[in-house]
């Protein structure tokens, strides 16, 4: 498995729309390498492992191994990443810990009927097994679910270089900054983004804006455009 020890996180002045998220030491994933290549799809995946134990790797186990073999994932952090407001982070940590208490209790259920091959064939102990499983599966967290979950996130200084395809897919997300990142161009925003930071980057070119026709804030200081009436 990859290397995803948390490194330390943002510092130093910010704008004024991200004042209202809470900072902290660390918790907040960031590139080690200053020129390494970072897409946003990279960095956001890796800030939802550290904080709940998943990434799109397990969550592709979960559906295709229906959890016969699936390793209950732990988080590795609580409470300490500062890349979305605090209460959002916790409202995920705590549905996901509802997931993984479901897995806890059909992976005990599954040692029970292991140790005991009598319970496959009761049909109480079967009903209330297949209550379990049936609860586990529709509480399973989807790629969707963690994209969908968030309408604001400060990424300042995360080292990001490029926003990916997985950029548009945030379609909940409403609020960002992308402040002091490595951005050389500026595309595949979501459909619903109204706030966007990404001043102080190495952007050159704009794509089309139209896919975001709800954007009402645009920082773009501190780059190297050339010219922006074509957003005009």
């Amino acid at each position: 498995m990859k290397d995803r020890s948390a490194p330390s996180a943002p510092s130093g002045d910010v704008s004024p729309m991200d004042s209202q998220w809470t900072r902290s030491a660390t918790g907040s994933p960031t590139s080690e390498a200053p020129e390494a290549s970072l897409p946003f799809s990279e960095w956001f995946w890796s800030a939802i492992y550290l904080l709940t134990g998943f990434d799109r790797d397990v969550i592709a186990k979960v559906c295709r191994e229906s959890h016969d073999t699936f390793a209950i994932p732990e988080r590795h952090l609580s409470g300490a990443a500062t890349w979305a407001p605090s209460e959002v982070l916790e409202q995920l940590s705590g549905a996901v810990a509802s997931h993984l208490e479901m897995l806890k209790e059909l992976k005990e259920w599954r040692r029970r009927r292991k140790q005991n091959r009598a319970l496959a064939h009761d049909f109480v102990a079967r009903s209330q097994y297949e209550a379990v499983l049936g609860r586990v599966r529709a509480s399973v967290p989807t790629e969707d679910f963690f994209t969908d979950f968030f309408g604001e996130l400060n990424c300042q200084r995360c080292g990001i270089t490029a926003l990916d395809a997985g950029f548009a897919k945030m379609s909940e997300l409403r609020k960002v900054s992308l402040t002091a990142n490595r951005l050389e161009a500026l595309e595949n925003l979501p459909p619903n983004l109204e706030v966007l930071s990404a001043c102080g980057n190495r952007i050159t070119r704009v794509g089309s804006l139209a896919g975001s026709p709800e954007l009402r804030h645009l920082g773009l200081s501190h780059n190297r455009l050339a010219d922006l009436t074509h957003l005009v």
